[in-house]
């Protein structure tokens, strides 16, 4: 290894551990995409994440997206038991409540340290625009309980609409299967509309796409998630190490903005 690479890698994990990373995209079970990804347990998850600086982390399951997001649920609530520090986002489908409210369930999982909830509509076979939906995202609203879809899961007229119709409700997208930046026509305007939406950066690799929306929306809709063990947190951690950033923005980015909507979840 020359002494310049020693130099670099030095410099970049200093840099990094300055972050303090609070991944909002993590996940435990087989995986998902690709077939090559590792499937860790709690502790193994854990240790990897911090050998890439990461100590905190919104951890979902891939039983909720592969099999039953009941089924899912039950497993990640057991294992945040064996991970302090980390919070749960579980996947709901609001037709399985059959009509009741959702107000005591959701407390219920916030008891449980969830920190937000995950649809699926395209996967699961239900419409975001239906009411059995809208009173979820009602419920979710009055808790400040985050929404997280994947922009492949539903239109981004769809996210558009639940953003204006639920103003205090966060609304994280993720690029999941699609790069996000393929659409920033679509979500630029949005982002400058909407102060709700929220995008997380695993698959916004374009060069300086980051610094660009940061310079003209502000840091505040952006949230450092890894994807892990699906992606290598490498590339999006440089984004923020190496991008042309204030260091503000950079410490928002990095954990602080999703500090925030943790924070502002309603425990009652």
């Amino acid at each position: 290894m020359t002494a310049d690479l020693e130099t670099a890698i030095v410099d970049y994990r200093r840099r990094r551990d300055g972050l303090a990373l609070f991944d909002a995209n993590c996940w435990l079970g087989d995986p998902l995409t690709p077939a090559f990804a590792p499937t860790l347990g709690t502790g193994e998850l854990s240790a990897r994440l911090s050998r890439y600086g990461i100590k905190r982390a919104l951890l979902s399951h891939t039983t909720c997206v592969r099999y039953d997001p009941a089924a899912g649920n039950h497993i990640l609530l057991e294992a945040l038991g064996d991970l302090p520090g980390f919070f749960g986002a579980v996947a709901l489908v609001p037709q399985s409540a059959g009509g009741s409210p959702w107000t005591d369930e959701l407390r219920s999982l916030i008891a449980a340290r969830v920190r937000a909830v995950r649809l699926f509509p395209a996967l699961h076979r239900f419409l975001l625009s239906d009411e059995p939906s809208q009173a979820l995202l009602a419920s979710m609203q009055d808790l400040r309980l985050p929404l997280i879809l994947w922009h492949t899961q539903t239109r981004w007229r769809d996210i558009g609409q639940i953003c204006s119709r639920f103003p205090r409700l966060p609304v994280i997208v993720e690029g999941a299967g699609k790069k996000l930046f393929y659409d920033n026509r679509i979500y630029y305007p949005m982002l400058q509309r909407l102060p709700n939406l929220l995008l997380e950066l695993h698959n916004v690799t374009n060069y300086l796409g980051l610094d660009d929306m940061v310079r003209r929306f502000g840091s505040a809709h952006f949230l450092f998630g890894s994807y892990f063990p699906h992606e290598e947190p490498g590339s999006v951690t440089m984004l923020l190490t190496h991008g042309d950033l204030p260091d503000d923005d950079r410490l928002n980015i990095a954990g602080r903005n999703l500090q925030r909507l943790i924070d502002e979840v309603d425990p009652r």
